[in-house]
């Protein structure tokens, strides 16, 4: 079952971040001390993307839970990319045939 980050519950939540440790959030604390390296000339580049924080990122994906919504997917084990069409309007890949999209 895949549920939109919007659409999690607490425990859903807990448990996306948790197993999601290498995503670049701000709230991350595996990745939010490179954040705070910029300007400080050791060497070390940040990252170039545009800071989020979790929500943010929670917002434009979804995630692969069990039949009964209880616990992530051992099988497929990503944060799968939702587009605006998405966000808005319900659950819907971008590479999906839209015949209101597609004229």
């Amino acid at each position: 079952m895949l549920i939109p980050g919007p659409q999690l519950t607490f425990k859903q939540r807990e448990q996306v971040l948790a197993a999601f440790v290498h995503r670049w959030t701000t709230d991350n604390p595996h990745r939010s001390h490179i954040y705070d390296l910029r300007g400080t000339g050791d060497g070390i580049i940040p990252p170039t993307c545009q800071p989020n924080t979790d929500a943010q990122w929670l917002v434009v994906h979804a995630f692969h839970f069990i039949a009964d919504g209880s616990r992530l997917s051992f099988r497929t084990r990503r944060a799968e990319p939702l587009g605006p069409v998405e966000q808005s309007h319900g659950l819907r890949f971008l590479w999906d045939h839209d015949p209101i999209l597609d004229g």
